[in-house]
C-alpha cells in the first residue's frame, strides 16, 4: 500500500529523477522525468507534485493510488473503526410539502406576521421532521 507522506517526500527530494512517479505506479511518467532530469524541469514539477501530494485528502490519495488495495483498520489515525451509516432520503412528495411549508412561513415573515426568530424556530421544526 502506498503512503501519501512517502510519496510527498520522494517528490520533494528525488522529484528530479521521477522516483515518486515510480513509487505511485506511474512508470511512464517516471521515465519521462528521468529522461529530462538534466533540464531541471522535473525538479520543479517534483516540488509541485510534492506540495500537491502533501495537501491531498487521504481519501482522495487512496482513491487515486491505492485503488485495489484494501485499507486495514488502524493503519491510519483517521480511520479507527468501521461505521455503518444509514441515510433515509425523503420521498419526492415529502420534499415538495416541506418546500411548500417553508415557502408559506417565508411569506408570513415578509408580511410581518412572524419574526425572524419565530421563522427560524418553525423552519428547524419542519426540517427536523424529515
Amino acid at each position: 500500500m502506498k503512503r501519501k507522506h512517502t510519496a510527498s517526500l520522494l517528490a520533494l527530494f528525488l522529484g528530479n529523477f521521477g522516483i515518486h512517479r515510480f513509487y505511485l505506479g506511474q512508470a511512464e511518467w517516471g521515465l519521462a522525468y528521468l529522461a529530462l532530469c538534466c533540464t531541471g524541469l522535473p525538479a520543479v514539477l517534483g516540488c509541485i507534485d510534492g506540495i500537491r501530494l502533501a495537501g491531498m485528502n487521504p481519501g482522495e490519495f487512496d482513491r487515486l493510488y491505492n485503488s485495489g488495495t484494501p485499507r486495514r483498520l488502524g493503519t491510519d489515525s483517521s480511520i479507527t473503526q468501521a461505521q455503518n451509516i444509514t441515510i433515509q432520503m425523503p420521498t419526492e412528495e415529502k420534499e415538495e410539502s416541506i418546500s411548500l411549508e417553508i415557502s408559506r412561513l417565508h411569506a408570513l415573515l415578509k408580511e410581518g406576521a412572524l419574526t425572524e426568530e419565530e421563522f427560524q424556530v418553525q423552519k428547524k421544526r419542519i426540517l427536523g421532521n424529515t
